[in-house]
C-alpha cells in the first residue's frame, strides 16, 4: 500500500491492528514527470520490518512524503535500500 502526503514531515504508523508483517519503506519525492503520465523518482531514506499487531508507532528519523508498505522480507526480496531510488507510476 502507497501512502502519499502532502508535506515533507514524519507521520508515524501503528500496524496493531495489521495482521501480517511488513517492511515499511519511508521515501522522499525528488522528481515528478507528466510526460508518459505520472511518473514520480523517490529515494529511499529508511525501511523498518514491523511483526504483525505491533503496537509501537515507527516513523523515519528523516522527513518524508511517501510511505510504501510490502510484506516483510519483500524489500530485500527485490533489491529496494535505503539511498536507491524507486520510480512509482500509475494514474489517480
Amino acid at each position: 500500500m502507497l501512502f502519499s502526503f502532502p508535506f515533507f514531515g514524519r507521520p508515524e504508523f501503528t500496524l496493531a491492528n495489521t495482521k501480517i508483517p511488513l517492511d515499511v519503506i519511508f521515501l522522499r519525492t525528488v522528481m515528478n514527470s507528466l510526460f508518459a503520465g505520472p511518473q514520480v523518482t523517490a529515494r529511499v531514506i529508511s525501511i523498518i520490518s514491523v511483526a504483525a499487531r505491533d503496537p509501537e508507532p515507527v516513523a523515519a528519523e528523516e522527513p518524508y512524503d511517501l510511505v510504501l508498505e510490502v510484506y516483510r522480507g519483500d524489500a530485500a526480496r527485490v533489491g529496494i535500500k535505503v539511498g536507491g531510488d524507486l520510480c512509482i507510476t500509475g494514474e489517480s
